[in-house]
């Protein structure tokens, strides 16, 4: 009995040794699919949808930015085009505003343009620059003198120097009317460079 199920099992075998050298090549391919399958499932799509995501995010925000540029350079271009279309005479009435410099000269001449417009007397002017600049933006102080003046004449300089074309600012008057003088302290602005 021994020997027949010796038999038996050694016919098991041979036919299971037939069977794989003449399936062998199907038997390997379906362990290689197998394998495949397995890698692609386990490893590869998971990482292809946490790339796909990362990529797609990216792309969103790399679209938002390119939108926002696109406004930035909207913007610039109709600053451009403003900027274009100021004139020459428009810069200089703004340069008259706002000069780059303090212009004492210019300011001295200024004063004497308006108190003789304004039929007081100039007596004294000082300046000063004031170091406190703000944006670029600084001012310089100005004491002025004036004799001959009554509230009428006062009335007109303040007028004349509020028509100026050059940016000022009364920031104190005295006026004595018994004694005929005024004393005012201006304040003007000019860009520092």
């Amino acid at each position: 009995m021994e020997n027949k199920e010796k038999k038996i099992q050694q016919q098991l075998m041979k036919k299971i040794n037939i069977f794989l050298i003449n399936y062998f090549n199907f038997i390997l391919a379906a362990w290689v699919l197998i394998v495949l399958a397995f890698g692609y499932y386990m490893i590869i799509l998971p990482k292809y949808k946490k790339s796909a995501e990362e990529i797609g995010a990216t792309v969103s925000s790399q679209i938002q930015i390119y939108e926002e540029r696109k406004q930035y350079l909207a913007q610039l271009e109709k600053l451009n085009k403003t900027y274009k279309g100021i004139s020459n005479e428009q810069i200089k009435r703004i340069d008259a505003l706002l000069p780059n410099e303090p212009g004492g000269e210019k300011l001295l001449a200024q004063f004497e343009a308006i108190t003789a417009n304004s039929g007081v007397v100039l007596t004294s002017i000082n300046y000063s620059l004031v170091e406190d600049a703000k944006g670029g933006l600084s001012r310089v102080k100005i004491i002025l003198g004036l004799s001959g003046v009554d509230y009428g004449s006062i009335k007109n300089f303040l007028s004349i120097l509020e028509n100026n074309l050059r940016l000022i600012n009364v920031t104190d008057l005295n006026f004595t009317a018994s004694g005929g003088s005024a004393k005012l302290v201006l304040e003007a602005y000019y860009l520092k460079k």
